[in-house]
C-alpha cells in the first residue's frame, strides 16, 4: 500500500510540473514496483531504475543506473546514491527523481550537444 501510494504520486499534477522537461521521462511499473526515469540528451538516453523491495518500507529501495553519457563514474555513483538516500530517508521518490534530474541539468548546462563527447 505504502508503495502503491508513492508511484501514485509520481502521476500528481504537481510531480508532472516537476518533471516536465522535454528531454526528461518517467515509467512507472506499479506492477512490478519499478519507475525508470529517462534524460535524453541529442538522441541519447541516460536512465536509472528504482525499484521497491515487497516489504517497502522495512528494506531500502533499490537504485540502478544504466547509461551514463560523458558523466565520470564516481560523480555517477554519488547521483545514484544521492537518489538512494533522499528516497529512503524522505520517503519522497519525486524529491530523488527531481535530484538526479537537477544534477544532470546543470552538469550538462552551457555544453554543445556532441555525441563524441557522450561516449
Amino acid at each position: 500500500m505504502i508503495t502503491e501510494q508513492e508511484l501514485s504520486r509520481l502521476k500528481e499534477p504537481s510531480a508532472a510540473e516537476e518533471f516536465s522537461d522535454e528531454n526528461f521521462s518517467l515509467k512507472v511499473h506499479a506492477g512490478v514496483r519499478e519507475v525508470s526515469a529517462i534524460y535524453t540528451i541529442d538522441d541519447q538516453q541516460m536512465n536509472i531504475r528504482v525499484a521497491f523491495p515487497a516489504d517497502y518500507p522495512l528494506r531500502n529501495i533499490n537504485v540502478e543506473g544504466g547509461q551514463q553519457l560523458g558523466i565520470p563514474s564516481n560523480k555517477w555513483k554519488a547521483w545514484l546514491l544521492n537518489v538512494q538516500m533522499v528516497a529512503n530517508q524522505t520517503g519522497s521518490l519525486v524529491d530523488a527523481l527531481a535530484l538526479w534530474k537537477k544534477n544532470i541539468s546543470l552538469h550538462f548546462e552551457g555544453q554543445v550537444e556532441c555525441a563524441i563527447c557522450y561516449s
